[in-house]
C-alpha cells in the first residue's frame, strides 16, 4: 500500500462557478483502489447534497464551500463539510455543516450507532452530556432537546467525539451551529469494544 491502511493522502478538489467557490477533499493513497473511490464517491454525494440545499435557495448570491480533516489515523478518516450561502435581501447569511466518518480499510460509513455497545445507553450518556453543557453555557432553546437519535450527526477528532446542531435547530440562529466535543473518556464505558473507538480510547 502506498500510504499504509492508517491514513490517507487528501487532495484538495475545487468547485468553481459563478457564485459558486467550494473546496472539498479527496482520497488518495489507499492499496484497494476500490474502497479508495467508495469513500471519494460518497464524499462527493455529501458536498453535492450540500450544494443543492444551499445554492438551490432562491437569489443566491454567494455560495462558498469549505471542509476540514478532523480526524486521519489509525485507519479512520473523519471530515467536517460547511456550505455557507449568501441571499440577496436576507437579513443573515445562512451555514450548513455535514460529516462523514468512514474507514479507510473497508470503506464503511460509521453512523453514530456504530461507535457504542448499547443503543439507547448511548442516547441517554450523550444527551445528558449535552443538556448539561447547554445549562452551563446558558444557551436558549427554541426546540426540546430530546433523546438524540441512533444516526445524530458527529464527527471524530484526535480526542473527542463532536456531536452537532445545525443554525435555529435547537438554539436562536445568532448561537450558530452548536457543536459540542465529547471526551472519549466521557463516553468509554459504552464504547463497542470491537467498534472504531476503541483505539481512540487505547491511545
Amino acid at each position: 500500500m502506498t500510504n499504509g491502511a492508517d491514513s490517507a493522502i487528501i487532495q484538495e478538489q475545487v468547485i468553481s462557478k459563478p457564485q459558486v467557490h467550494v473546496l472539498y477533499p479527496r482520497v488518495q493513497g489507499l492499496w484497494d483502489k476500490r474502497i479508495q473511490e467508495k469513500i471519494n464517491l460518497v464524499i462527493e454525494r455529501k458536498v453535492n447534497d450540500l450544494i443543492l440545499i444551499q445554492g438551490g435557495q432562491k437569489d443566491l448570491q454567494e455560495l462558498r464551500g469549505n471542509y476540514e480533516v478532523t480526524l486521519n489515523q489509525m485507519g479512520l478518516l473523519s471530515l467536517r463539510f460547511e456550505m455557507f450561502a449568501q441571499i440577496r435581501m436576507a437579513a443573515h447569511p445562512s451555514t450548513m455543516i455535514d460529516s462523514l466518518t468512514v474507514d479507510l480499510n473497508t470503506g464503511q460509513e460509521y453512523e453514530l450507532y456504530h461507535l457504542f455497545r448499547n443503543m439507547s445507553a448511548h442516547a441517554l450518556v450523550i444527551t445528558n452530556f449535552l443538556l448539561k453543557q447547554i445549562e452551563r453555557e446558558q444557551i436558549p432553546l427554541i426546540a426540546d432537546l430530546k433523546l438524540i437519535p441512533d444516526n445524530h450527526p458527529y464527527y471524530l477528532t484526535g480526542e473527542a467525539l463532536v456531536v452537532y446542531f445545525q443554525e435555529a435547530e435547537l438554539a436562536p440562529r445568532s448561537y450558530g451551529i452548536l457543536e459540542f466535543p465529547v471526551a472519549y473518556n466521557y463516553v468509554k464505558s459504552i464504547i463497542d469494544p470491537a467498534g472504531p473507538l476503541r483505539q481512540m480510547v487505547e491511545t
